[in-house]
């Protein structure tokens, strides 16, 4: 069984090439990005990862940080999609946010990418406007209140979906899944070794 959830993750690493190469072709539509090539070019970075020792050697000793890697690209290729198809825009937002909120329960660590998120989808998010000092009085405010409808929708749907997984889990486990999930990380202690300072 062990087996199969190794070749589960490899195939995971391998459908994160194709969704690379997804964003790569959608680079190439875009007529501000320095990015013009080839196949040879997008062939060539597509390999980069998909021949990286790192994600290989991750992927086929059954690490599941491939999952949460996979989402954020997802989250990426529809946040693009929405950046380029005006028509749908609303919709792949939302979808985008979904599955960035479903990268975050799977691990937390992609919620440093929230903020690159929120940026990608206002540029002129906290654009400066006015003088350094009267601007960095203003930016609490400004945080909040420069928001657009498509911030808000992403940062609502991506909160409701992180909510909701926690509350589904919590309902079928109960405290156990609260502990093992997220609080054991912030008070675990770890044995000294020789390489620790104490």
């Amino acid at each position: 069984m062990e087996i199969l959830s190794k070749l589960l993750f490899c195939a995971v690493n391998i459908l994160s090439g194709k969704i690379l190469e997804w964003l790569l072709i959608m680079l190439d539509v875009d007529k501000d990005t320095k990015i013009k090539g080839s196949v040879t070019l997008r062939r060539f970075l597509i390999s980069t990862w998909l021949l990286n020792p790192f994600p290989v050697v991750i992927a086929a000793r059954g690490s599941a940080d491939v999952i949460p890697s996979i989402l954020v690209l997802i989250t990426i290729y529809f946040l693009m999609k929405a950046k380029y198809d005006s028509f749908n825009s609303k919709a792949n937002i939302v979808i985008s946010a979904f599955f960035f909120g479903l990268s975050v329960h799977f691990k937390l660590y992609p919620v440093i990418y929230g903020f690159p998120f929120i940026f990608f989808i206002n540029p002129n998010y906290l654009k400066k406007d006015r003088p350094f000092l009267r601007y960095i009085i203003n930016l609490p405010i400004k945080v909040f209140t420069s928001l657009n409808i498509d911030q808000l929708i992403f940062g609502l749907v991506s909160f409701t979906t992180i909510i909701s997984l926690i509350s589904f889990f919590y309902y079928i486990d109960g405290w156990e899944f609260l502990y093992e999930t997220y609080l054991y990380h912030a008070i675990r202690r770890d044995p000294p070794t020789k390489h620790t300072q104490h």
